[in-house]
C-alpha cells in the first residue's frame, strides 16, 4: 500500500484503534504488513508488540517482534498471552476469517480485547472506483477482498466465535466498520 490515499486510510485506522490500546499492553497486530508500522507507532505505549504477516521479515527490535506466517495457520502464540489483538483491514481478505477470529480469542487473555476494522458494502463501489478508475489506491487490495460487512454480519462473526461485543460503529462516512469485542473472563 504505497499510494498516497492508502497511507491516509491506514493512518485513519490506526487513530481509530489507538485510544483502545492501554499503557503496558501486549498487543498482537494480525496482518501487520511488511513493516509493522502500527506497532512501531505505538511502541512507547505498549509493553510488547507482536506483528504477524506473510510479508513481514522475522526479527526482534526493542519491544516489537515480527513473525512471518500465513494467516491460514494456527497463530504461533501461547493461549491467554496478549491483552489486545488488532486486526485492521484483514478479515475481508481471508477465506478462513472465522478460524482466525477463534485463534485470536485463544491468544487473548481472559477479558482481553480484539479491535477490528473492515470495509462495508458501501465501500465496494467507491473503493473499486478509486482503485481501478482513478488509480489513487492500490487495486491489488480490492481484487483480494472476499467479503464486505454490515453491523449485523460483523456482530454475527464475532459472537459466533465467542466474543462479547463492547462497541460496534460505522466510520469514515459509513465506508468502514470498527468493532471492539472482548474474550469472556
Amino acid at each position: 500500500m504505497n499510494q498516497f490515499l492508502d497511507k491516509i486510510l491506514r493512518w485513519l485506522r490506526w487513530h481509530k484503534v489507538l485510544p483502545h490500546i492501554k499503557d503496558g499492553d501486549t498487543v498482537c497486530d494480525i496482518g501487520c504488513g511488511p513493516h509493522a508500522e502500527f506497532l512501531k507507532n505505538i511502541s512507547s505505549k505498549m509493553e510488547k508488540g507482536i506483528g504477524l504477516d506473510k510479508r513481514v521479515e522475522e526479527k526482534k527490535e526493542e519491544n516489537i517482534e515480527t513473525k512471518k506466517i500465513l494467516l491460514e495457520n494456527e497463530l504461533p502464540l501461547a493461549d491467554n498471552s496478549v491483552d489486545r489483538v488488532a486486526m485492521l483491514a484483514v478479515l475481508e481478505h481471508l477465506d478462513n476469517h472465522l478460524e482466525l477470529l477463534k485463534e485470536s480469542k485463544r491468544i487473548l487473555k481472559p477479558g482481553g480485547e480484539i479491535l477490528v476494522t473492515v470495509p462495508t458494502h458501501f465501500n465496494k463501489p467507491l473503493g473499486e472506483f478509486l482503485a481501478f478508475k482513478l488509480k489513487i489506491i492500490e487495486a491489488e487490495q480490492y481484487l483480494d477482498h472476499k467479503r464486505y460487512y454490515n453491523k449485523k454480519e460483523l456482530r454475527r462473526d464475532l459472537e459466533k466465535t465467542g466474543f462479547e461485543i463492547i462497541h460496534l460503529d460505522y466510520w469514515e462516512f459509513g465506508m468502514n466498520l470498527f468493532a471492539k469485542a472482548k474474550k469472556p473472563k
